[in-house]
Order: C-alpha cells, then sequence, then structure tokens
C-alpha cells in the first residue's frame, strides 16, 4: 500500500521509464499505467533510494568514532596474592590500587549445601575474608572498585562488612555454577553464584560496557530475538552485558569455572590498561600471564 504522494511519484517515475510492471509470470507489461501489475522491488528501492539492510547496519556503525565495548584488557599492574600470602598486604603501598577482585576458595561442601542449613558463622572462609576487607580502604583509590566472588548465603555478609566500611553498593551479579550434583535436594539444586561489585564513591566508579553474543537457536543459528524486526541494527558485537550471567556446561567446570571466562569478564567489566590490579585471595590457578 502506498500513500498518494507515493502513488503520484510512481506513476511518474513509470511514465519517464524508470520502473516497470511485470503480470504475475515475470513478464514486462507493454501498457503499465492500465494493466494491473507487480513491481520489483529493487525497481522500487532505487526509485525511492532506499538501501539495503546491511548497508544501513554498516553507515549506523560506522559512525561510532569510539569503541562501543571492553575486549581483552590487559592491566597494566596485576598483583596476586594466596591466603597464605595475606601478610603481604601490608607492603602494598596506600591508596595504589584501582581494582580489587577476592577469589576466596569455596568448599565442594558450602557450594552444595541448601542455604537454609549452611552453618555460616563457622566458616573459616567467611571469617577470613572479613578479616581481608579491613585492608580494603587502605590499598584503594578514592574512586577504586572491590569485586568479591561469593556462595548465596555468605554475600549478604561481606555487603553489610563494606557497607559499614563506607563502600556503596552497585551490582549484584548471579552466575549459575554448573557444578553437578550427586544427590537430590530436599528444596532447590544449589547451583548459584554471586558476585557483589563495590565502590567506594557513587559517581565516577569504573565499569565498561562488555558485550557478549546473542543467544542463537540450536535450530536455525539465528539470535533468538529479533528486536522488533529491526534486526540490521542489532549490534555487531552482541548484546550488552547484563547481571545475570549464562554459561554452558562446556564453558563452567568445577576446574576451571572461576579462572578463565567468568575472572577475564570481570576483569573487562572492571579494569583498563592502566589499571593496577590486586587479585587477593587468589587460591585457584595462577593467572596466565597472557
Amino acid at each position: 500500500m502506498f500513500s498518494n504522494h507515493a502513488e503520484e511519484n510512481i506513476r511518474l517515475q513509470i511514465e519517464r521509464g524508470l520502473l516497470k510492471k511485470y503480470d504475475k509470470n515475470g513478464k514486462l507489461l507493454n501498457d503499465p499505467l492500465r494493466v494491473k501489475g507487480f513491481f520489483k522491488l529493487s525497481e522500487i528501492m532505487s526509485v525511492y533510494n532506499i538501501k539495503d539492510p546491511e548497508e544501513v547496519r554498516k553507515e549506523f556503525f560506522a559512525r561510532k568514532k569510539s569503541p562501543d565495548s571492553a575486549k581483552d584488557i590487559l592491566p597494566e599492574n596485576v598483583i596476586v596474592l594466596s591466603s597464605s600470602e595475606m601478610n603481604r598486604m601490608d607492603h602494598i603501598v596506600e591508596g595504589s590500587i584501582d581494582t580489587w577482585i577476592l577469589f576466596p576458595k569455596y568448599s565442594l561442601t558450602e557450594k552444595q549445601e541448601p542455604v537454609t542449613s549452611t552453618e555460616v558463622n563457622k566458616s573459616p572462609v567467611l571469617k577470613d575474608v572479613l578479616e581481608y576487607l579491613n585492608h580494603s580502604l587502605r590499598v584503594l583509590k578514592t574512586q577504586g572498585n572491590i569485586i568479591i566472588h561469593a556462595i548465596p548465603s555468605y554475600a549478604p555478609y561481606f555487603g553489610v562488612k563494606l557497607t559499614k566500611l563506607g563502600f556503596f553498593f552497585k551490582y549484584w551479579i548471579v552466575f549459575n555454577t554448573a557444578i553437578p550434583h550427586k544427590r537430590n535436594f530436599r528444596r532447590f539444586t544449589p547451583v548459584a553464584n554471586s558476585i557483589l561489585y563495590y565502590v567506594r564513591t557513587p559517581k565516577n566508579f569504573r565499569i565498561n560496557r562488555v558485550r557478549i553474543p546473542y543467544r542463537v537457536c540450536s535450530f536455525c543459528n539465528e539470535p533468538l530475538k529479533d528486536y522488533g524486526g529491526k534486526k540490521h541494527l542489532r549490534h555487531i558485537e552482541g548484546m550488552v552485558l547484563s547481571d545475570i550471567w549464562h554459561f554452558e556446561k562446556k564453558q563452567l567446570t568445577p576446574e576451571n569455572h572461576l579462572h578463565s571466562t567468568i575472572l577475564k569478564r570481570i576483569i573487562d567489566l572492571s579494569s583498563t590498561s592502566s589499571t593496577t590490579l590486586l587479585l587477593a585471595p587468589f587460591d585457584g590457578e595462577k593467572p596466565h600471564e597472557d
């Protein structure tokens, strides 16, 4: 369907020989003004200067002069300390750390026990992390970030401690651990872990825009969302990361689920190339230098 103005324009283009009509068999009509027929879409697009959706998409993102997402961030200075090396915290210069990422090591029993029956007050991990947080005000810069990996039953305790220290809550990120369980639980099966993101100042804190690939259909390999029919305007680098992270089982195994995909994503989210990053305590496998 065309508007009156569009129909006049089409008739004018037909008279000038710039637009032609065809019958249902694709045969060119000799008298297109009187006989009902069809137009080829390619000719209509050329008459109205309509561009191909792929060209529109390329031009749309070519206008962006600055990068829209963080990708493969490699901080300039990285300090890695394990739980047995926390006495070295006293040697870190005051106000020299931009981002502190805590990766305490939780036992398999702590991860698999339901929240209602976990004895959090008797956990040595909970006690140690609360002690580690006492160093945060001294080592972090004024606009520094502190990020803690925690199981759901421990996260509120860490949040209360950071609030008392004067930090501001920004994000509670949830991701699935994908660790297999050998027994059935009466209630929910605990497969979710948490990441707390706190900052020293509520304004001008550091966080990057990270994008992840679109989720696609396993049958047709097309993105699951068409965004209101504007598929050609989807960002070429993927969708913006949310506070709920989904991982496939092949990405998360009991051996590497913290030390590869998740750790890299947190570094991309909170760091820049000039960031001084502190990983303490980091009780897993040492991150690769590359």
